[in-house]
């Protein structure tokens, strides 16, 4: 994990056709979290909770106020700056070149790269926390994404929702989902 700021712009770019050409789903309710689903929202939230697990490894501070008000100020100049969008801008990032793996049930190698945006809200009185993984062929073609979003209120964190998207589906679970999915965030760390 690095704490430098990066545009995930162009990723962005790659996949704005999806919601186009793919089911749309909203896990909202328990009653509809059934099945691969299910596993799918449970693999892709540990995956993004790691991230946080690495960032608050390294830097430790990450998530007290003080630092959270810098981040964000540097975010927003970076973004003033280049004349960029916040939503793809993030404060730290892991795996730049890459995280490579390989996916078993397509025999195809994988990279991962995942950005980190934790941002002070003044309208809802919290910080934000937005974890973001984007998996690509070694061609560089992005072939999902996942995004948790979570809120700091009072040294406490919250799930807010999860995104999960490829070229065949995008799903949305809610905070009561992630809650069933797994109920423990990483309160150690606060």
């Amino acid at each position: 994990m690095i704490a430098r700021i990066t545009s995930f712009a162009k990723k962005e770019n790659q996949i704005v056709d999806w919601l186009n050409i793919v089911g749309v789903y909203d896990i909202g309710y328990l009653e509809n979290l059934k099945g691969l689903i299910s596993d799918v929202g449970r693999e892709e939230l540990d995956r993004l909770l790691r991230q946080l697990e690495i960032l608050l490894r390294k830097y430790p501070e990450a998530l007290n106020e003080e630092n959270i008000l810098k981040r964000s100020r540097a975010l927003i100049e970076y973004v003033k700056d280049r004349n960029l969008t916040l939503n793809n801008c993030y404060s730290y990032i892991n795996g730049q070149k890459g995280e490579i793996y390989e996916d078993t049930k397509i025999g195809e190698v994988n990279r991962s790269i995942y950005g980190i945006r934790v941002f002070h809200n003044l309208t809802l009185g919290g910080d934000d926390i937005v974890i973001t993984g984007y998996d690509s062929t070694t061609s560089g073609n992005i072939w999902q994404k996942n995004q948790l979003n979570l809120r700091l209120v009072k040294d406490k964190l919250v799930y807010v929702n999860m995104l999960h998207a490829n070229i065949y589906r995008t799903v949305f679970y809610s905070a009561d989902c992630l809650e069933h999915i797994r109920p423990n965030i990483l309160t150690k760390h606060l």
